[in-house]
């Protein structure tokens, strides 16, 4: 029995052993929880950078994770064993960046933020399309050592706010007023001027100019928006003085990527997106695919039905070469927005001195049933860059725009204050657009030293051909809509109007021959100066044909020829690392293709402005603070008058001073904050009054322009997953005409959010209007016609990543 015992002592002891082993084991293991690095990635404005591929690589360099930044830029990886690691950061535009060695002990997380360098002109010959240059210059120069002021709202601001369309992410710039006409037309006003700059666009997409009416803007396929403050002719020809506004789009990136979104809110919001990009070959030919579909109710019933598709691709055909073209294809129906008619005393005969508001619910709605605005817009674009050697590349892109603008509108509302003033008047208005603007630029950079002072330099060719047809149908004007009672209307008029004979049809082309050229100097590693200039040959050729009985007239042919030059001198230095200031001045130019009430040629608007700006790191380098004084002064300003009059002032003057703060007060702390305040007035204007009487108009304020503007907004990490937000606005009291017989008064909106992220979920709900501010205006038509702002709304929106 003892032997039993002692042959079975062994076996039971081994497994005693092995027991206590692999618990000891399992207890190490349950103490030896992984590591995990995340961070942010973000560029010298401290923005986001979001699709930078942040690779984990083994202290040998092999790789063993790899990500993709979100819209704000962070990234994470979780799960790591304790060890040594290296990071790499990669960017389109910009540097790779390693870091490393990192050391991660069990259970860590560790918090590593990587700042990237703009790429320079060795690096351009792989990785930078043309598609990627800044709009202050057309080139990759630093925007810290620009002489211009350059804001930007980036993808992160973007998401954060629940923003969908550029008038909204526009409320982030100082000295801008944005806002929507008609219910589907944007417009902005910068530095007090802008809104009354319909013909030349002011928008640019990739560096290209859109034309045509600037339907509200959906930013699903963007990725940041720039506003280059001031003239920008010597760059982008025929413009607004006060400011040029680029799209930049979401790029394809080499590393897989999906997104998607769903999106809900009030007044029947409801919208999708989403967007995919990766590799189809290699790293040499990539793709990318953005759809969103979008559609609501509307607050004053005045709703839509959205849909856009902009695929794209990334050709690197050689080191040397490289190849991007996108699509873009919108599909948009709105129902029209006339606003609230102002009334008029009823002893005033001038239509201009409406100045009461009348006591109706904001909501109220005036506009007939069969409203409609159409639009289908395709638009492709082509950029290509043959780099000759590390410091020399040629650049071509390609532009051209399928654009078809339908519009059937109410927008004509008056009311008699001494025949039916309790009644509202409706007139329809009617056109239809076919834009079909071309463009091409080629233009060659290159670096070259002389002696210790090196040029950056730029010169090149800009063509457009820009052709359109409008027919306008004078049967429509006819059709008689019923007076609705403006306490309670009740639109009793349900005739379907399909049917739109045309009466006359308007043509005109305009051509575009110019040549542009640029020199950046770097004088000292602490003194740069930039020049700039453009010459334009302008032609352009419209007439009116008549259309009697199916058959199509001629009408007179009206010729305009105009060529400007227009050109930017500065200077940028740096006095301390932390402090850099700059001074500049430039022309602007912006042809005229419109007639003047009595039938006479209007002369081309010419501008100039002086500024003086200011930068500084603050908190070493968390935050940015940048300043600027300016005066702009502008001559021959053309004013828009109701039913397609015009008018023209001879001088205006705006003078101001803007201020832009933000990045990390903290490590959970984000801030942006601008303020901006201008004094723009007329100098040279005698207008005639709805009364018939001329008046000097010196010293009054343009419409739309706000002398004080104000924004913030501020995030704050609670956790690695869950943020708050908090935002307010701040338009200061505006004109809604020239005259300046009523203004809007000013007012404050404030917004909040909460973000929540798990894993490759992201949960927000954003509330614009959080105080439901009521009984506020932010925009007028026709002297007469106000829209009222929108009360409290709430968005609920889920991001899935993979």
């Amino acid at each position: 029995m003892s032997r039993q015992c002692s042959k079975s002592g062994p076996n039971l002891d081994v497994m005693l052993r092995l027991f206590l082993i692999l618990g000891s084991l399992w207890i190490v293991a349950a103490q030896s929880p992984k590591a995990g690095i995340e961070g942010l990635v973000t560029d010298g404005q401290r923005l986001g950078i979001p699709q930078t591929t942040v690779i984990v690589q083994s202290s040998q360099g092999a790789t063993i994770r790899k990500t993709v930044s979100d819209a704000a830029g962070r990234y994470q990886f979780t799960g790591l064993d304790a060890g040594t690691y290296r990071l790499k950061f990669s960017a389109s535009g910009f540097q790779d960046f390693t870091e490393g060695p990192l050391t991660l002990s069990a259970g860590q997380r560790l918090e590593f933020d990587s700042l990237l360098k703009p790429a320079n002109m060795a690096e351009n010959v792989t990785v930078v399309a043309d598609n990627d240059r800044l709009v202050a210059s057309r080139t990759e120069i630093p925007l810290r050592e620009l002489p211009v002021t350059v804001q930007t709202v980036g993808s992160e601001l973007i998401a954060q706010q629940g923003v969908t369309d550029l008038v909204r992410a526009l409320y982030n710039i100082p000295n801008t007023n944005s806002f929507v006409l008609y219910g589907m037309y944007e417009y902005y006003v910068f530095r007090g001027f802008g809104f009354d700059n319909i013909v030349g666009s002011s928008v640019l997409l990739d560096g290209l100019r859109l034309e045509g009416n600037r339907l509200n803007s959906q930013l699903n396929s963007i990725q940041s928006v720039e506003v280059l403050k001031g003239p920008s002719s010597m760059l982008y020809g025929t413009e607004a003085t006060g400011g040029t506004v680029n799209l930049v789009r979401k790029k394809p990136v080499s590393t897989p990527n999906y997104e998607g979104v769903v999106r809900g809110g009030r007044f029947g919001r409801v919208a999708t997106e989403f967007g995919a990009t990766g590799p189809i070959k290699g790293d040499k030919l990539l793709y990318r695919a953005d759809i969103a579909f979008d559609r609501a109710d509307g607050w004053r019933q005045a709703g839509w039905r959205r849909f856009n598709m902009t695929p794209s691709i990334s050709w690197r055909m050689t080191n040397r070469d490289q190849l991007n073209f996108t699509v873009g294809y919108t599909q948009d129906r709105y129902k029209g927005d006339s606003g609230i008619p102002l009334l008029r005393p009823a002893n005033e005969p001038n239509p201009f001195k409406s100045n009461i508001f009348p006591n109706v619910p904001l909501n109220t709605r005036y506009n007939a049933s069969t409203d409609f605005q159409s639009t289908r817009d395709i638009l492709p674009q082509a950029f290509y860059t043959h780099s000759f050697s590390d410091t020399f590349r040629f650049r071509n892109a390609f532009t051209y725009r399928y654009f078809d603008d339908q519009y059937l509108v109410t927008e004509t509302l008056t009311v008699d204050p001494v025949k039916t003033p309790t009644k509202v008047d409706r007139e329809f208005f009617y056109f239809f657009h076919h834009r079909r603007p071309l463009q091409n630029q080629s233009d060659l950079v290159g670096t070259v030293k002389t002696g210790k002072i090196e040029h950056q330099l730029l010169g090149g060719y800009d063509f457009l051909y820009y052709d359109n047809q409008t027919e306008r149908s004078s049967s429509v004007f006819r059709i008689a809509l019923p007076s609705l009672d403006i306490v309670n209307p009740v639109d009793t008029f349900k005739t379907k109007v399909d049917n739109f004979p045309p009466s006359r049809l308007d043509y005109f082309t305009n051509k575009v021959n110019a040549t542009y050229f640029q020199d950046f100097i770097r004088l000292h590693p602490k003194l740069t100066a930039l020049v700039s200039g453009r010459f334009d040959g302008f032609r352009r050729v419209s007439f009116r044909n008549p259309v009697v009985n199916g058959v199509e007239g001629r009408g007179a042919v009206t010729n305009v020829e105009q060529n400007p030059f227009t050109y930017r001198l500065a200077m940028n230095g740096q006095l301390l690392p932390t402090v850099g200031v700059y001074a500049s001045y430039g022309t602007s130019f912006r042809a005229q293709n419109s007639l003047s009430n009595d039938g006479k040629q209007l002369k081309p608007e010419t501008g100039n402005q002086f500024e003086i700006g200011q930068r500084f790191d603050l908190l070493k380098n968390r935050m940015s603070l940048n300043t600027a004084f300016f005066i702009i002064e502008k001559q021959n300003v053309t004013v828009s008058r109701a039913n397609g009059n015009f008018d023209q002032a001879g001088r205006l003057r705006s003078k101001g001073f803007e201020a832009d703060l933000k990045g990390r007060l903290t490590r959970k702390l984000m801030i942006r904050s601008a303020y901006g305040f201008t004094q723009a007035q007329f100098k040279d204007f005698d207008l005639e009054d709805g009364d018939g009487v001329t008046r000097n108009l010196n010293g009054r304020t343009p419409t739309f322009v706000p002398r004080h503007t104000y924004s913030f907004w501020g995030i704050y990490d609670i956790s690695s997953s869950l943020q708050v937000a908090l935002g307010n606005r701040y338009i200061g009291r505006t004109p809604v005409n020239n005259f300046n017989y009523f203004f809007m008064g000013g007012y404050t909106l404030w917004d909040a959010a909460v973000f929540y992220r798990k894993s490759k979920w992201e949960y927000s709900v954003n509330l614009n209007n959080a105080l439901n501010k009521e009984r506020y205006l932010v925009s007028s038509i026709n002297d007469f016609l106000v829209y009222p702002g929108k009360p409290f709304d709430a968005t609920g929106t889920i991001r899935f990543r993979f």
